[in-house]
Order: C-alpha cells, then sequence, then structure tokens
C-alpha cells in the first residue's frame, strides 16, 4: 500500500469526539484575566469590572490607567506605563530601594514622608508644572507653590499647606523675661492670669491662618475673640474661655453718638462703615504689643495705603475701607476686579474701559465721606445718566464717559 493511501485511513480512524471537549472551553480560557468568564454569544461584561491582571501592571489596577495612587493626582500609578518608569519599584523603608535619577520616591501623605520604615514608589520628576497657588509642606521641610512644584524638586508632600517653623519654646514674662522672635508672641496658660503675679509663658509661633468655628475666649487685652486661634493670630493669651463680660465690652466711638477712645487705643471703623462716613460709629480697639501673622492678604486703609493685612492696618489704628490694595489697575484683560468699599474708576480716555483699557480702584468711602459744591458743571457717566458735577458721579461711583450732559 502506498504512503498516501496508509496517512488517508489514519486521518479517517482518528476519535475525533474526543477533541470536541477542548473546543467547546477554548473560549474560556482566553477571557481577561480578572474578569468573570464568559459564554460564546454572551453579552461581553461591563469593562469596569475588569482588571489588568499582568498584562495591565499590578493586580488591582484599571486597565489602561497611569491612575492615581499615593494621595497625589500627578502621581502614576505602578505599572500604568511600564516604557516610561520604574513605576512599582518599592524605594524607602528597611528592603526599599533607591530610584532612578529622573524619579523620586513618592510616599502616601499616610506614611508620613517614610516615617516608622514606611515605603514609596518610584515616580518621574515632573518637567513642567502649572503656575497655580496651592502650597504644600514637603518632606525636606521646604514650602512649595503646589504639589507638582514639590515632586519636581524631588520631595514627597508631608501635608497641604505651607511649612509652619517650629516654636522656639523659650520662656518670656516673669521678672526677667526673655524676648521673643517676631513671628512668635508670649503665651501665657489660662491658670496664670496673664502672667500675674510674675509668672512665665511660653515663647509660641503666631499662626499664619485660622478656622471659623465660633468658640468665644476673652484675651489678656479684654478683648473678646471668636476663638483662641484668632486671639494668638493677634499675639495675645487668654484670659478665659467665653467672652469678654459687658464691663470690658468694647466702646462705641465716632459719629454723633460715639465718644472718643483712650490714648493707647484706636477707632477702628469696620469696612461696611466706610470709613466713618455719614456719621457711622465704630469701636475702640488697643494697640495689640504682639506681632501680627506673617501673611500677605492686602487690605486698602481709610488713609488711602496700602497694609499687607488687616491686622497691620489695625495696629497702625488704621480702619480697613476695603479688601485688596489701594490704586490698584482694575479693567482690561490685565487689571483686577475691585473689592468691597471700592469701584473702578475710568480716565475719560479710556472710554469707560471699552478696548481693554485699564482704570483705578479707588474708594468710595473717599468720595461718600463729604458733601460736594452745588454748582453745576455736568458730566455723562458711564452708566449714561447725567450728574451735576464729577463730584456727584463720583458719589455715585460711577466714571464719567465725558464732559457735557448725556446725549
Amino acid at each position: 500500500m502506498s504512503n498516501s493511501n496508509q496517512s488517508a485511513n489514519q486521518t479517517q480512524n482518528r476519535p475525533w469526539p474526543a477533541f470536541w471537549p477542548v473546543l467547546l472551553f477554548a473560549p474560556l480560557a482566553m477571557a481577561p484575566k480578572g474578569c468573570n468568564s464568559v459564554v460564546v454569544g454572551d453579552e461581553c461584561p461591563d469593562p469596569s469590572s475588569c482588571t489588568s491582571g499582568i498584562a495591565g501592571g499590578s493586580s488591582g489596577a484599571s486597565a489602561g490607567t497611569a491612575g492615581i495612587t499615593n494621595g497625589h493626582s500627578y502621581y502614576p500609578q505602578p505599572g500604568g506605563d511600564a516604557g516610561s518608569f520604574s513605576g512599582d519599584s518599592v524605594c524607602g523603608g528597611l528592603l526599599g530601594s533607591s530610584c532612578a535619577e529622573n524619579e523620586f520616591c513618592a510616599y502616601d501623605e499616610t506614611a508620613a514622608c517614610g516615617a516608622a520604615d514606611q515605603t514609596g514608589i518610584c515616580v518621574p520628576k515632573p518637567s513642567v508644572c502649572n503656575d497655580i497657588s496651592d502650597p504644600v509642606c514637603g518632606c525636606d521641610g521646604q514650602t512649595y507653590a503646589n504639589q507638582c512644584e514639590a515632586a519636581a524638586k524631588g520631595s514627597s508632600v508631608q501635608h497641604a499647606g505651607a511649612c509652619e517653623a517650629p516654636s522656639s519654646g523659650e520662656s518670656c514674662g516673669g521678672l526677667k523675661p526673655a524676648s521673643c522672635a517676631k513671628s512668635e508672641y508670649c503665651n501665657y496658660p489660662v491658670e496664670t492670669k496673664c502672667g500675674s503675679g510674675d509668672q512665665t509663658g511660653t515663647c509660641t509661633k503666631i499662626p499664619d491662618a485660622c478656622d471659623t468655628v465660633y468658640d468665644p475666649v476673652c484675651g489678656c487685652d479684654n478683648l473678646s475673640y471668636s476663638n483662641a486661634c484668632t486671639a494668638a493670630g493677634k499675639g495675645i493669651s487668654v484670659l478665659h474661655s467665653g467672652a469678654c463680660d459687658g464691663s470690658t465690652s468694647p466702646t462705641v466711638c465716632g459719629g454723633l453718638q460715639g465718644g472718643g477712645c483712650p490714648k493707647d487705643a484706636n477707632c477702628i471703623y469696620p469696612v461696611e462703615a466706610q470709613c466713618g462716613a455719614n456719621d457711622q460709629t465704630g469701636t475702640c480697639a488697643s494697640l495689640s504689643d504682639g506681632p501680627c501673622p506673617q501673611i500677605v492678604d492686602p487690605v486698602c486703609g481709610c488713609d488711602g495705603k496700602t497694609y499687607s493685612n488687616t491686622c497691620v492696618a489695625n495696629s497702625m489704628g488704621v480702619s480697613v475701607a476695603a479688601s485688596g490694595a489701594c490704586n490698584a489697575t482694575c479693567g482690561g484683560e490685565l487689571g483686577v476686579e475691585c473689592t468691597g468699599n471700592q469701584y473702578c474708576n475710568y480716565p475719560i480716555s479710556a472710554n469707560c474701559g471699552r478696548a481693554d483699557a485699564t482704570g483705578t480702584c479707588v474708594l468710595k468711602s473717599y468720595q461718600n465721606a463729604g458733601g460736594c459744591l452745588t454748582n453745576y458743571d455736568p458730566v455723562c457717566g458711564c452708566d449714561g445718566m447725567t450728574y451735576g458735577n464729577a463730584c456727584q458721579a463720583g458719589r455715585a461711583a460711577v466714571s464719567i464717559a465725558a464732559t457735557g450732559e448725556c446725549p
């Protein structure tokens, strides 16, 4: 018999039914890792239920994503792009290795920068960052503009917000007081009654910011504060919890009904009082001996000068007319929006701010503080209304479009 005839007979005699189970279950073997097994003819499962398995990276990571990990939105997830960084390389701790030159060890914020031998993962340093201000404190003790800036310098984030310098903890007050640094104040425990009987306190850092929780306290300056942190922000220790009693309530000053203040106090007007315009009143506030918080939150004082924050203005005996710097450029593409008790005053040549022309933030209180002459020298306001003269337009917080009556 020829070879070709033998081969044909062998093919016909093979037990084909034995291969049917293999063909039947083959689709199950090809199911994606991490997904439920499928049956031919069924609908495909929800893609979100699939995990990457080996192909996508570490188990549990969503397939195809570069991910969010370690609490930082720009940190790639291990295995997200295996071609561009080591990703799943563990660093820090007792067993962790160091990262490549273009990477840094990124710790989850709960890992406290790798304390107690906790580990992180190697993440590439970003080459470009957005120009946004969202300060963070790096694990190197430096303050960065945002998380990306910290990562670019190879530092993980310790916590949100700027780093705070630790308090010196030096003793102050008593018979031989030790002066505190400018960023600190002498913090007396409540039981010392503000250092009476030559008792001492501790140099404590003045907080940069406080929460808005209302838990009133009476300060050692006999003024009430919304909470202990707010008092500390003014460099004042707490005399007792709760607001100061009626005998130490602030004295009304200014206006027709208010009186004068003692030599060691000034009349401070709230912003809504427009620097005491129209006989509005303020309250007597003592000048704080402690330094003000070292924060930049510009305000425009009733004297027309810009101060770094409200505390600085008040410590100089100046009330705040409006938030934001005085005489700031407003309008146009580059100008700011005037806030509070200010309005954007455009010169006539600016044509009421058209074509991105700019003006200057001017205090409404300056216009409202006094009366205007009754002479009729009409001007046309940018609101399309005619005013008797420029002063009257200013009192209405309206820029002048042109001299003469409106058409």
